[in-house]
């Protein structure tokens, strides 16, 4: 989904949870703020933010990490609502790994594939030009489908 997405996966690769936003919000192609998405996710496997080992995310839009830089600041000026910082948004204290549009795509389907090898292409209207891709490529938190040459 290009949109606000929770999926669960354990330390095993077993998929536990998966649902977007828009299910639950009833709003098509729902964004934004994920608290009510991780909080059922989470009840659903009878888990707490404690029990997260990483967060694993991507944004087609923008840099995740950045953002949340910022977010306390864009808070208090009143830009975002306070539920952007919180716990269930934005996983303080988490190790975190942002990967690129395309690796999230891609990645997705691991879990779900029958078989121990193959080929994943993703083809899509969206995500990170070269240069883009290139300008981050030094970023060592950041994994962008040049990681991988």
């Amino acid at each position: 989904s290009h949109d606000a997405a929770c999926c669960i996966v354990d330390t095993s690769g077993a998929h536990l949870y998966g649902g977007e936003k828009e299910r639950l919000s009833r709003v098509k192609h729902d964004g934004g703020e994920v608290d009510d998405l991780v909080d059922q996710a989470l009840t659903s496997v009878d888990a707490t933010l404690d029990d997260v080992a990483m967060v694993v995310q991507s944004n087609h839009h923008f840099r995740i990490a950045p953002f949340e830089d910022r977010l306390p600041w864009a808070v208090s000026q009143g830009h975002y609502p306070p539920s952007y910082i919180d716990p269930l948004n934005i996983f303080a204290g988490i190790p975190k790994r942002e990967v690129s549009h395309h690796l999230a795509h891609a990645w997705s389907v691991i879990t779900q594939a029958p078989f121990d090898e193959g080929l994943v292409v993703v083809m899509d209207g969206m995500g990170e030009s070269y240069r883009y891709m290139a300008d981050s490529h030094s970023q060592a938190e950041y994994l962008t489908d040049l990681h991988l040459l």
